[in-house]
């Protein structure tokens, strides 16, 4: 992996973050955590177990970190405030028309969990094949059986999770390393979607979007059709909202 690309990934996470602990309460954010490498031998161990990786993850979980702690919030969990209505909605221009992302914004990134807020963990990968096959054996694979061809079903099979984005969905490879989203219900518009060619791109995109969701509302706003895109009206307004002066 090129020096640049990781400084620029850094760069782009410590931005995000030093701007939303800029806005004060009851913006949360939590410190930058980068972990030392994997070691080549327990990444073999995952492999015979989770199978075949993308060779750019291996690049990056093998040379640059095994794992990535980020987070940011729009509230504050602890004391249940919600901030107004405003923060959610960053300031259109006169003249332009509201994005999707005005109507459905963004209220955290690096994920919202509990006990884990990690962009990616290769430590991780064994649990979550193990939850991915646990979906497949009681949900997806029954469902096939009953309704022979269903396109939602089938889109859960022959995918390879890395990161478990929130209660059943994944971030997922799938056979020709494309990053792809599997959502466990049908209130995603975005399950089955090709978000990125390969792991990089993705995280490329995502750490200049201020690493939005990935579960939620507000990381479907950021996806265009053809996947993710950084150079999108919404995408601009986003980073203009994020700079701006609380």
């Amino acid at each position: 992996m090129r020096d640049a690309l990781w400084d620029q990934w850094v760069a782009d996470w410590e931005w995000v973050l030093t701007c939303m602990r800029a806005k004060g309460p009851p913006v949360v954010v939590e410190p930058l955590r980068i972990d030392p490498p994997i070691s080549r031998e327990r990444l073999d161990e995952i492999v015979r177990y989770v199978g075949p990786l993308p060779e750019d993850y291996i690049d990056v979980v093998t040379t640059r970190s095994a794992r990535v702690s980020f987070h940011w919030r729009l509230f504050d969990d602890d004391d249940e405030i919600e901030p107004p209505i405003e923060i959610f909605r960053p300031p259109i221009p006169r003249g332009r028309q509201r994005t999707s992302f005005g109507a459905i914004p963004p209220p955290w990134g690096g994920r919202h969990m509990a006990n884990d807020t990690a962009l990616w963990d290769a430590h991780d990968l064994p649990r979550l094949k193990d939850e991915y096959d646990n979906w497949l054996e009681v949900c997806w694979r029954p469902t096939l059986e009953e309704f022979p061809g269903d396109p939602y079903a089938l889109e859960w099979l022959d995918k390879r999770p890395f990161l478990d984005a929130s209660h059943g969905d994944f971030l997922s490879w799938d056979a020709t390393g494309h990053v792809v989203y599997l959502c466990h219900d049908d209130g995603c518009t975005i399950h089955g979607q090709r978000i990125a060619p390969s792991f990089t791109d993705l995280v490329t995109w995502w750490s200049r979007v201020g690493c939005v969701g990935p579960e939620g509302d507000g990381f479907e706003a950021f996806v265009e059709e053809g996947g993710c895109d950084s150079r999108t009206d919404v995408v601009n307004e986003w980073r203009a909202w994020v700079e701006s002066a609380p």
